[in-house]
């Protein structure tokens, strides 16, 4: 003989031997429509497979079934790298939406527990065209070491050493 009580729409489990009760799934709609809400941890010691879009915590990660496209809206951390891989060329993209003259578009930046040594920024030029800026740890902290504005210009901040020709014009 079994026991027990459940709630309609909850998926039942074994309480006891012969006592059933609710589980932590409820299934809600039916056929293909059918959803089926966990309100508590999930752990799985195989594979774990999605067919539809896999989202985590209100879209703050989400991977598209169709495209294998990943959305994260927050910090991406890696232990040791990033790999890119394509039969074309491999994009590393940031794109920094309503940016203005002078806003930082993208940053990449090199640093040991809490010290940055070294970042190369993208910024968006007050006249519409691209900076390159290099910079590196000074005394003083990171300050510019090289910049690349506009059409081509080279701006080095301390002492420039080329291994070729160099060319000296007037601007």
């Amino acid at each position: 003989q079994v026991d027990g009580t459940g709630t309609v729409g909850n998926i039942t489990k074994w309480s006891s031997t012969n006592v059933i009760a609710d589980s932590i799934m409820a299934e809600t709609g039916s056929g293909a429509n059918a959803l089926v809400t966990a309100s508590g941890s999930l752990k799985t010691t195989g594979e774990l497979t999605s067919v539809g879009n896999f989202e985590v915590g209100s879209s703050m990660f989400t991977v598209d079934r169709l495209t294998g496209n990943a959305d994260v809206h927050g910090t991406l951390q890696t232990g040791r790298q990033i790999l890119l891989t394509s039969t074309l060329y491999p994009v590393l993209r940031g794109q920094h939406s309503g940016a203005g003259a002078g806003d930082f578009l993208f940053s990449i930046e090199a640093q040991s527990d809490a010290t940055v040594y070294s970042q190369i920024m993208t910024i968006q030029g007050s006249d519409g065209k691209g900076i390159v800026d290099i910079r590196t740890r000074k005394s003083a902290g990171v300050t510019s070491s090289v910049r690349i504005e506009g059409e081509g210009d080279l701006i080095v901040s301390g002492t420039g050493t080329f291994a070729g020709n160099v060319t000296v014009g007037t601007g």
